[in-house]
């Protein structure tokens, strides 16, 4: 090899890597995270987002099964509250990340309004709030 224009070296290779190599790689890395990380985090988001309104839509189920046995609709002011009086197993990962409150309608008026709002320092924070009625109205029309 010596007559090749290569210098002559003791039959080793060298190890490992140089600098110049070992920063393209870091950076290579760096730009993958900051284009993936937002997408994840949407992701997740949109999961969260889903797994409320399934929790939302059973306990709309269960306040129809309650007014057909009693007339009337149940209100509760916390998840955990609503997961007892409506029977609905929702105390996942929705707990940690929306406020949960049924709310029924001032003046004896029969209706209810299911709200959702996201929790401040979660990763929900910037969906807006989440509602279901009794007819059946969701909103925002959009996320549903």
């Amino acid at each position: 090899m010596e007559g090749k224009g290569f210098p002559q070296t003791s039959g080793r290779r060298p190890l490992g890597f140089t600098l110049i190599e070992l920063m393209i790689v870091v950076t290579v890395v760096a730009i993958l995270a900051f284009v993936a990380l937002p997408s994840y985090q949407s992701a997740i988001r949109k999961s969260n987002r889903a797994e409320m309104q399934a929790v939302m839509q059973a306990m709309a189920q269960e306040e129809l099964k309650i007014f057909a046995d009693t007339r009337g609709y149940v209100s509760c002011a916390s998840l955990t509250a609503c997961a007892t009086s409506l029977g609905v197993n929702a105390l996942g990962k929705t707990n940690n990340n929306y406020t949960l409150a049924v709310t029924l309608p001032a003046g004896g008026a029969l209706g209810y309004t299911i709200t959702a709002t996201p929790k401040a320092g979660t990763v929900q924070v910037s969906d807006p709030v989440l509602s279901l009625n009794d007819r059946g109205t969701k909103s925002p029309s959009g996320l549903w």
